[in-house]
């Protein structure tokens, strides 16, 4: 019996583009059709206990209720308080969940930039080892455009400005359009429609941002092959008529993806938060360098400056992880190299 071929995660421009419109459709219909959605007046206080809605607010799955409705406002209100109109790439990884960054490190590596269009580019990552799917698509709008475009800076000097600033994103996954589709609509970051029903079943407490592919996406926007359509993408805005799609070829589309997944175990293309690469820096420079010093300092001296000398060290280690720069784990595998 012949083995299926495995499909193709790059195709043409075209056939990627109406997959995404088709897939952008399907998911429209299905919200359309789906039933026990809870819609903004009814947090509101339009909600009728008749409609017997479910939530895992608290963590098990139970009937709604009226105090309910108030944590939903009060988690909306907030929301509303944190976001003034678009994110930056590092914000959606400092604001995500940590399954979603571990997920997007230990499963999706690439993020191919395959077409733009007036400041938005279109993206294909890999999907995950468990999807029914071969690919997502995401979409990201770079909110700085127009600004780069009308600028007299040459594209390379200025492209930082698209890719360090605030843009709006959306993803075709089910983890974005049932998780984070309403965050990123109150946080006025989500590409395209609105998703105004509340996640009341996965995500009534409005926690992370973005999804796996997303995530890979916001951290491979600095690399150099985003860039470099990046810097097109500025180009074409000064020279063409607004509403033209540019499309990488099938060759280059695949060149990029085939490097992305070779560079895939690269520190560098990790996605960490501020707070996780502040830790492992830290782990790093203090495994490397205070051991030897702590025991350089240690020869010859008495036993009073060695105590002084882990009084000191131990103070430095618990300041780090008052401040979360380590953890409690780390903390103490160091503690143990000098004998603390």
């Amino acid at each position: 019996m012949a083995t299926a071929k495995k499909p193709t995660l790059v195709t043409s421009a075209r056939s990627t583009v109406a997959e995404s419109a088709r897939l952008v459709q399907e998911q429209r219909d299905a919200l359309a059709k789906a039933g026990g959605l809870l819609k903004p007046g009814e947090i509101a206080g339009s909600y009728s206990a008749a409609r017997m809605l479910s939530t895992t607010l608290g963590g098990s799955l139970r009937a709604i209720t009226a105090e309910d409705l108030k944590v939903f406002a009060k988690n909306v209100k907030a929301l509303g308080k944190k976001f003034t109109g678009g994110i930056t790439p590092k914000e959606a990884i400092n604001l995500s969940a940590p399954i979603d960054r571990q997920r997007a490190n230990d499963q999706i590596r690439t993020a191919v930039p395959m077409a733009h269009k007036d400041g938005a580019m279109h993206f294909v990552t890999n999907a995950g080892p468990d999807s029914d799917k071969t690919r997502h698509h995401v979409y990201v709008e770079f909110l700085n455009y127009n600004a780069a475009v009308a600028s007299p800076v040459k594209p390379d000097q200025i492209v930082r400005q698209l890719y360090e600033g605030r843009v709006r994103f959306r993803c075709d996954c089910g983890r974005f359009t049932y998780w984070y589709g309403y965050l990123a609509t109150v946080g006025q970051f989500i590409y395209g429609d609105q998703q105004v029903n509340f996640p009341k079943i996965r995500n009534p407490q409005l926690t992370g941002v973005a999804c796996k592919h997303a995530l890979r996406v916001m951290q491979q926007l600095p690399s150099p092959a985003v860039r470099m359509r990046l810097e097109r993408m500025i180009e074409d805005g000064r020279q063409d008529a607004p509403g033209k799609v540019r499309a990488v070829t099938v060759k280059d589309a695949r060149a990029i993806a085939e490097a992305q997944a070779r560079q895939a175990a690269w520190k560098r293309n990790t996605v960490e938060s501020a707070t996780e690469r502040a830790q492992r820096l830290a782990q790093q420079w203090m495994a490397k360098n205070v051991p030897a010093k702590a025991k350089k300092k240690a020869v010859g001296a008495t036993p009073a400056q060695v105590a002084a000398a882990k009084r000191k060290f131990t103070t430095t280690v618990n300041n780090m992880v008052a401040m979360g720069m380590l953890t409690a784990k780390q903390a103490k595998a160091m503690m143990a190299k000098v004998g603390g």
